[in-house]
């Protein structure tokens, strides 16, 4: 155990020497963000700190989307720590629905996204599916 945290650190601090940050929120237009959270009622973004990249939540009438990118390199690390983890289809890239929400890795990007949509105070898999294909990553 100790040593697969330790090789997960390492990925980690690798992937910080050359990540960039991440406009997320240029990702989802806000009438695409609208068309899955209804009328916007408030957007909040998050700084780069560690290996968050980039974070954008979109509040509206009808519930929230949140994103935030992190490393490529942390996606399988995070889908094994995600375990069990279930296959979604219909992204362009690999993706899995888990304990963390969607994990959306786009093709050829160095990043991945964590997609969690909320309705009140449930998790709704569905929203954060339908906001990550309106996403231009």
């Amino acid at each position: 155990m100790r040593i697969a945290c330790a090789a997960f650190a390492l990925a980690c601090l690798a992937t910080l020497a050359h990540a960039a940050p991440v406009d997320v929120c240029a990702m989802l237009p806000q009438a695409e963000a609208q068309a899955v959270v209804g009328k916007i009622k408030n957007v909040t973004t998050m700084k780069p700190q560690g290996s968050l990249l980039g974070e954008c939540t979109f509040e509206g009438a009808n519930g929230t989307l949140s994103m935030a990118a992190r490393p490529a390199g942390e996606y399988e690390p995070t889908v094994r720590e995600a375990s069990p983890s279930e296959p979604v289809q219909g992204l362009a890239g690999k993706a899995v629905k888990s304990k963390y929400g969607l994990l959306y890795q786009p093709s050829g990007k160095p990043y991945f996204l964590q997609v969690i949509a909320r309705r009140g105070d449930k998790e709704d898999t569905a929203m954060a599916f339908e906001g990550a294909k309106r996403l231009k990553p």
